[in-house]
């Protein structure tokens, strides 16, 4: 901190308001680590791009900032807790490692600054302009970003959105900078994980961005599977495990077809390997070694339960084996008619 901000500082120790030095405070000064706890500094401009201001570790908590102009300055570590930073500017500033905990950034101007590993838990981003801004480990638990403006060169890496509001946001925008996985499913907190990926699923409903909304809704499914193998819920866990190898949750229609596939080629070469069908001739039955095109066939309509046609399975094992197939094709008809129809419904 420079000795002329020290003077500034103890000249209005008792007041705790600068706004009357707005004439006299220059842009590029240097208020590292300066306190300014419940400080007023409403409408001072302290930096831009040319004049770059050293704000690193200060402390503004429950100061009041409303239309601060901060652009470019270094307020890395800078502490922020509770502050009133309605409609500042700060426009490439660098908040590295800042603590923005219930900070008020309503209308505020985040444009290109980087917000990296800062923690705004609980803030009030509402309206925020976040365009080209770098997020990458910043904490926004709990955080207000509705109408926030985001854009696709917003940096979302390892952010944490657990309970964050997003409604009405462009967050849409960013979507090819959010991680797959979400930092909850990496620290293996399933719970918390399907919340976040309910939160998404549900924003990108109301965007009307339904391929998106999908695979948000696959991963929350994904993350309740996880939940209940870790609390040992085994039978929810094996219905919830058979719905994902199956259909993908509902999410993958092509899952099912591959399902089918395999359950008619796998009977076909039952019936093939094992003669396991006869063939009707007139009135009378004969029994013959079909070719697997054949068994194929049988197979099929077996599967999709049109009938046997012009041949019928073997007395006995057969019967059962084919009776089998039947009920899984009614099973796998009536999921693909689910999941395509809810697919093309949405």
């Amino acid at each position: 901190m420079e000795e002329r901000v020290k003077k500034l500082l103890e000249k209005h120790k008792d007041d705790k308001d600068l706004t009357s030095e707005m004439d006299y405070i220059e842009l590029g000064w240097d208020w590292s680590e300066a306190d300014l706890r419940g400080w007023n500094l409403e409408g001072l401009k302290l930096s831009n791009k040319g004049n770059i201001a050293n704000l690193q570790n200060a402390n503004f908590s429950r100061a009041n900032l409303e239309n601060i102009n901060l652009a470019s300055a270094n307020l890395e570590k800078a502490y922020f807790g509770g502050t009133n930073l309605k409609n500042a500017i700060l426009r490439e500033s660098v908040l590295k490692g800042a603590y923005l905990r219930g900070a008020i950034l309503e209308n505020a101007t985040l444009h290109k600054s980087c917000l990296q590993g800062a923690d705004m838990t609980g803030a009030n981003l509402q309206n925020a302009k976040l365009w080209s801004s770098n997020l990458q480990g910043a904490k926004l638990l709990r955080a207000n970003l509705k109408n926030a403006g985001f854009n696709e060169k917003t940096i979302l890496h390892d952010v944490n959105l657990y309970q964050c509001q997003i409604d009405n946001s462009t967050l849409k925008f960013a979507d090819n900078q959010l991680d797959k996985k979400v930092i909850q499913e990496k620290n293996n907190d399933y719970k918390k994980a399907k919340e976040v990926y309910r939160n998404l699923k549900n924003y990108f409903i109301q965007e009307g961005i339904y391929n998106i909304s999908g695979e948000y809704y696959y991963r929350e499914r994904l993350m309740e599977t996880k939940y209940n193998w870790k609390e040992k819920k085994y039978l929810k866990w094996i219905g919830n495990m058979f719905l994902k190898l199956v259909a993908g949750y509902g999410e993958r229609p092509l899952r099912v077809l591959i399902w089918w596939a395999g359950i008619i080629l796998g009977y076909s070469f039952i019936y093939y390997f094992y003669n396991g069908i006869y063939i009707r001739m007139a009135n009378n039955i004969a029994s013959f070694n079909p070719k697997f095109l054949e068994a194929l066939y049988f197979s099929i309509v077996t599967f999709t339960t049109l009938g046997f046609g012009d041949f019928t399975p073997k007395p006995g094992s057969f019967q059962i084996i084919a009776s089998t197939e039947a009920l899984l094709g009614a099973i796998f008809m009536a999921m693909f008619i689910f999941v395509f129809a809810r697919k093309m419904i949405r």
